[in-house]
């Protein structure tokens, strides 16, 4: 099954983060527990030398992962951040088109790991690692 586009302005209601991050489009494919997503940071998120700050990628990574992680379980459970890391490869100047995409890469019955690449002008510019914690509601 190709990926599918989500409505943004559904993930937007349900998280504010994807307003705030600058996303501007949302894809899954659910037969690799695969998200999508596809930002782009305006001035304002670069640091005083021109770069998009670490911290913008990053939260854009988790919000990525995060998705991934709960399109991967549905039902009514609670995600945890348990940890996540962040390896930067290159600098990016702002404005520019960034993508991030996040896949399921192992699954417990409590925990899940989901492996993130962050692209951006053909090159890769980062890889991340995050870790969820699952528990049921209630």
């Amino acid at each position: 099954m190709p990926e599918q586009e989500l409505d943004l302005e559904e993930l937007c209601e349900a998280n504010p983060l994807y307003l705030v991050l600058k996303v501007r489009e949302a894809y899954l494919d659910s037969s690799r527990d695969c998200v999508r997503l596809v930002a782009n940071p305006s001035q304002d998120y670069a640091w005083i030398h021109g770069g998009v700050h670490g911290g913008y990628i990053s939260a854009l990574t988790i919000l990525a992962s995060e998705l991934a992680a709960s399109s991967s379980v549905g039902g009514d459970v609670l995600l945890v951040g348990v940890e996540s890391s962040i390896i930067f490869l290159r600098q990016v100047e702002v404005p520019n088109v960034i993508e991030v995409q996040s896949c399921v890469s192992y699954r417990t019955q409590r925990i899940i790991g989901v492996e993130s690449s962050v692209r951006c002008g053909g090159h890769e510019i980062a890889k991340g690692i995050t870790m969820f914690l699952v528990e049921e509601r209630g």
